[in-house]
């Protein structure tokens, strides 16, 4: 690729980083003046390379793909466009998204680190999780209700970290029990971020 890249593409610096960490992916996007990130997949589940390019405010151009559509907004934080898609297709989608005003494209930053944040933002979600098991504490004290909610919103929560890329195992080793005279205790909660 990188061969091919070269031969065809003399305008245009090109880097082909390899693997990186989560921290070197944020600090790249720290340190390089970026204005859109581009997704051309066919099959996706929720990305999390687009997860991270909207946590650092890049408007994403990116193929509806699976459930990218769930977290990229055509025309509000970046550019959707078909799987089925073209190559004038994709440079269109990137033109619109570079030929915005300041204020529009300002906007559409914005917009990307907003949806990140209500939708991706691992430490909101779980602390949000955790606030829901201890409401869950005080409706269901000691019920056999409780442990079978208590298990219903670990699963779903499984679900959510699956599709931020966390590891669903560590989910899955999370031990909550429903004690009749002491309500409910998280005996070890823990997730890799």
């Amino acid at each position: 690729m990188r061969a091919r890249a070269e031969e065809r593409i003399d305008s245009t610096p090109v880097t082909f980083t390899g693997h990186l960490t989560n921290a070197e992916v944020r600090e790249l996007y720290a340190t390089t003046d970026f204005s859109c990130f581009l997704n051309c997949s066919d099959g996706e589940g929720v990305p999390v390379a687009v997860m991270e390019a909207q946590a650092a405010g890049l408007p994403v151009v990116a193929t509806a793909a699976g459930g990218t559509g769930e977290i990229v907004h055509d025309r509000e934080n970046g550019r959707l466009i078909p799987v089925e898609t073209t190559a004038e297709q994709i440079a269109d989608a990137i033109e619109s998204v570079m030929d915005l005003g300041d204020a529009e494209y300002k906007a559409m930053s914005q917009d990307a680190h907003v949806t990140w944040a209500e939708m991706s933002d691992a430490q909101r979600q779980y602390r949000e999780f955790v606030d829901g098991l201890i409401a869950l504490e005080a409706d269901f004290k000691g019920t056999s209700r409780a442990i079978h909610e208590v298990r219903r919103r670990i699963c779903r929560s499984s679900e959510v970290c699956q599709r931020l890329g966390v590891h669903a195992a560590d989910m899955a080793d999370s031990t909550v029990r429903v004690c009749p005279r002491e309500g409910l205790r998280i005996l070890r909660f823990s997730c890799v971020l």
